[in-house]
């Protein structure tokens, strides 16, 4: 599976260039925030704000969606993978962030293989940042919680870039199977917005996995007999 993390900076341009992408690159899923407007289509799911959101593309089919609606966040099922979308907006309180953060992971609590991916506008050296903030201490706290869910970000490329400043804002957080058989990388081409392209690759749910998914005990499942 290929996927790509993206803020748009709701930008129409960066928008029309993501569809562009996405058939280049041939991704399969596409998580982005601040996205321009919403794709009228079974395959695009948002939050209420608007602000987050995930694509099903390459003919993924969205296997289940969140009931409970959220702002700040939404998640989908795909490839019996949970794909979560999360922004966080940079002027909200340290208090509003934490709760946006603990609905999240009272969310992520519930599923094995699972993806949260999005803009945290977050600040720590744990990911590369020059100086941790009080938002990046209140992520590694509530992300901690978690004990199967790993962060992905390494190394020092910047994800967000405007005015000869940068700075990695945009994370990913992953079950310990996925971190394990999959890669990532900050992507160089151009996306006509101020945060970089983000590629996931290499995830593949197990057998067994998709089995207990479904319901099934992967012991009983028989052989070809060819």
């Amino acid at each position: 599976m290929r996927i790509l993390q993206l803020n748009l900076n709701h930008c129409e341009a960066a928008q029309d260039l993501l569809y562009q992408t996405v058939r280049e690159q041939h991704i399969d899923v596409a998580i982005l925030s601040e996205q321009y407007k919403n794709l009228d289509s079974n395959s695009w799911v948002s939050d209420v704000s608007g602000k987050a959101a995930v694509w099903a593309c390459n003919s993924q089919a969205i296997q289940e969606v969140n009931t409970t609606l959220h702002s700040g966040f939404v998640w989908v099922k795909i490839n019996d993978m949970y794909i979560f979308s999360y922004y966080a907006y940079p002027s909200i309180t340290i208090e509003d962030f934490a709760n946006l953060l603990d609905r999240i992971l009272l969310e992520a609590s519930c599923h094995k293989s699972a993806i949260i991916a999005g803009d945290f506008n977050a600040w720590t050296t744990e990911w590369g940042s020059r100086l941790t903030n009080r938002r990046g201490e209140v992520l590694l706290e509530a992300f901690a919680q978690l004990n199967d869910m790993i962060l992905m970000n390494t190394g020092t490329n910047p994800t967000f870039t405007r005015a000869g400043r940068s700075s990695i804002i945009d994370l990913k957080f992953a079950s310990g199977r996925m971190h394990r058989s999959a890669t990532w990388e900050v992507c160089r081409f151009y996306t006509n917005s101020d945060h970089q392209a983000i590629l996931i690759t290499g995830y593949k749910s197990s057998q067994r996995e998709l089995m207990a998914s479904r319901g099934l005990n992967a012991n009983f499942v028989k052989s070809d007999p060819r």
